[in-house]
């Protein structure tokens, strides 16, 4: 190879590929970096959404073990002028029509409405009737108390 070729073909390294190498290798590693930086946001919304969501699962099952109680108690409970029970079923009302309603399924929401229909029907002095009301109100609570068992354990 002959001087005049061997600088010629220096110069196309030096001058053409090099450059063409350098911008490949800085464009290659933006591709890296912004790939990285993809990855990393999108590990951080799944975090963010199995974060959410065990939040709502745990608000969901703190909501349903209280309604159980208060169903539980009121289903049981005879004493329907004590102020106890009022509390009670004042806090039923506070959840059937709030916050139990935006975790509920519907099957839970068919008990709530149930249970509320038969609560609305008890009646101070109504001893025959209270009881075959309290009966009813036992097998609805019952059945909330599986039914949750059972969503809580799908989830």
């Amino acid at each position: 190879m002959t001087e005049a070729q061997h600088r010629k073909w220096d110069i196309i390294i030096k001058g053409i590929i090099t450059p063409i190498i350098a911008v490949i290798t800085v464009l290659f590693g933006i591709y890296q970096y912004t790939d990285g930086q993809r990855s990393s946001l999108e590990r951080e919304y799944q975090l963010k959404k199995i974060e959410r969501q065990e939040q709502a699962f745990e608000e969901k099952a703190a909501l349903y073990k209280e309604t159980r109680q208060i169903l539980s108690f009121l289903s049981t409970n005879e004493e329907f002028e004590s102020s106890f029970f009022e509390s009670k079923e004042n806090r039923f009302w506070e959840l059937y029509w709030g916050d139990l309603a935006a975790v509920e399924s519907s099957e839970i929401e068919s008990l709530m409405i149930r249970f509320g229909g038969l609560l609305n029907r008890l009646e101070i002095g109504e001893e025959a009737r209270n009881e075959a009301i309290q009966r009813e109100l036992k097998q609805i609570s019952l059945a909330f108390s599986h039914q949750t068992k059972s969503e809580l354990n799908e989830e």
